[in-house]
């Protein structure tokens, strides 16, 4: 079951505490087609009963997002975790539950869709691929926290509002890692080396 305990009970004591909490409650649904894969279209590995060895999963939100666009600007890592860390120890699936306490963590402007990124591997730096989905109905905003706790589903499914960041690439890791902002930064920053190197 690995995680799972833990976070229930960290959800039963946000719920009966004071702090303002947003409860986040995201999933791949019940339907058995609906599985994230790779790049191959192998579900992702759920991992062994060790902790973290299954396939990243983070949940969080891009800077500049809007509903007509919910993949603008950059992204925030609001809270991660690994595929199989949840007790269902299926491979392309997870159901988790994640407790945001306000003021301990980056807030998105009211209103900024959340989204949930999936890679091939069980860290950024061992995957190749990795795809964000997110929800242009609203029902995937980000809300100001309130003494009474928010709750907000996240439930990547087939459903028209439900949008993924690659082409072509619903349910699947697409997008190739580093990010391609990433790999011209790194690019820029190794000019003056290169040059300094030809001088030489």
């Amino acid at each position: 079951m690995k995680t799972f305990f833990v976070s229930t009970i960290l959800l039963l004591q946000a719920l009966t505490s004071n702090s303002a909490t947003i409860v986040i409650n995201w999933s791949v649904t019940n339907d058995p087609v609906r599985k994230l894969v790779n790049n191959s279209s192998t579900p992702l590995s759920a991992g062994t009963s060790a902790v973290g060895d299954g396939t990243l999963l983070e949940l969080g939100f891009y800077t500049t997002a809007s509903l007509s666009n919910p993949f603008l600007g950059t992204w925030v890592v609001l809270a991660s975790t690994t595929m199989g860390d949840d007790g269902v120890n299926i491979n392309g699936k997870f159901s988790t539950s994640t407790v945001l306490f306000s003021g301990s963590l980056i807030e998105p402007a009211v209103g900024t869709p959340l989204s949930i990124r999936f890679y091939d591997g069980s860290s950024v730096s061992n995957s190749n691929y990795f795809n964000s989905v997110s929800n242009t109905s609203g029902t995937w905003n980000y809300i100001a926290p309130t003494d009474v706790p928010s709750v907000i589903s996240m439930i990547i499914d087939k459903n028209s509002n439900v949008v993924f960041d690659g082409a072509f690439g619903d349910f699947k890791t697409v997008r190739p890692i580093p990010e391609a902002s990433c790999a011209i930064l790194a690019l820029i920053a190794a000019i003056p080396m290169l040059l300094c190197r030809r001088r030489n």
